[in-house]
């Protein structure tokens, strides 16, 4: 059993793991897919990729759910999937880790600048689309 993050980071370096878009495309995903849904269509690719970092020596990887919010999903029409996107994307890295590394949740800039030319979008909805990516991510079994 991993000893509890905060009091592990106060004495130790810890090692993450690197690129995970980077990887995936040197792996043969095509350029322009949308990454994140990569955890519902193929998610053995995402769990092969944690364990192979793992293996490399990293001791906290981060979750595949970087641009899992509802502008960036709204690309590929899965706006609607963001909770289950980011808890798929929560439970693949936490299945991978195991009881050996620690698992972090990641979470990207919404994609959205200010002033947009969405008028709708305002900064409550950035901040409602961070909400439900931390839920997605909570249920998915993370803690940060």
């Amino acid at each position: 059993m991993k000893p509890d993050f905060t009091e592990y980071i106060q004495n130790n370096v810890v090692l993450g793991d690197g690129a995970l878009g980077s990887y995936l495309f040197e792996r043969g995903v095509e350029r322009g897919r949308n990454l994140d849904l990569l955890n519902v269509q193929v998610s053995d690719i995402i769990f092969n990729a944690h364990e192979e970092y793992i293996r490399a020596g990293s001791q906290l990887i981060e979750t595949n759910t970087f641009g899992a919010n509802r502008f960036k999903l709204r690309e590929s029409g899965a706006e609607e999937r963001v909770e289950e996107i980011n808890r798929l994307g929560a439970e693949i890295a936490v299945k991978a880790a195991g009881h050996q590394v620690y698992v972090a949740g990641s979470v990207g800039p919404s994609g959205i600048n200010f002033p947009c030319d969405d008028e709708e979008v305002g900064p409550d909805d950035i901040r409602e689309s961070l909400c439900e990516q931390i839920r997605g991510l909570a249920q998915g079994g993370l803690i940060f």
